[in-house]
């Protein structure tokens, strides 16, 4: 009887022992993940902060570049006081935007271009192609964009062209 008592002694110590060790075990561990989590939380808070700022960056710019391109194309507007039909200017900001995708100038400097055009007697269905074309000069040479719209018209005039040809020359 006295080798059960020890049996059941070792069996009860050994009990107790696995079930320390997992406590400890536990502790640990939860001492571990807290010791972790925080460098971790900060390095997540960090990039969540860096693509808010970025997303905000990017949202504003864009919407302060739209505001200055519809500044600018008010004018275009302005200036071609003769045309009624809204899709005209539709089409002409369409194309102007596009056009700012193939050449550096921005849109709003192109919108600005293009109201130079129609102080120039451009017509509409070429203000677009006469834009492009004045762009393509002021980044080629060392002429502003007015300077190169009133050379390029003085040039159509001198020789006989109309702006519907000014393509031709870009």
């Amino acid at each position: 009887m006295a080798n059960q008592g020890i049996g059941i002694d070792v069996f009860v110590n050994l009990q107790k022992a696995i079930s320390d060790t997992v406590k400890g075990s536990k502790v640990m561990a939860a001492s571990m993940a807290k010791n972790i989590a925080g460098p971790l939380n900060a390095v997540a808070n960090t990039i969540a902060l860096s693509t808010i700022a970025g997303l905000a960056v990017a949202l504003t710019a864009g919407g302060k570049a739209a505001i200055e391109f519809e500044d600018a194309f008010a004018m275009v507007k302005k200036t071609m006081a003769e045309v009624d039909d809204p899709e005209v200017f539709k089409s002409i900001a369409a194309d102007l935007q596009n056009i700012a995708t193939q050449i550096p100038i921005t849109s709003s400097e192109l919108a600005g271009l293009a109201s130079v055009a129609g102080q120039l007697g451009v017509a509409a269905n070429d203000v677009a192609t006469f834009t492009e074309v004045v762009g393509k000069l002021s980044v080629a040479t060392n002429m502003t964009g007015t300077q190169a719209a009133t050379s390029l018209a003085r040039f159509l005039n001198v020789t006989g062209e109309t702006t519907d040809t000014v393509g031709k020359f870009g």
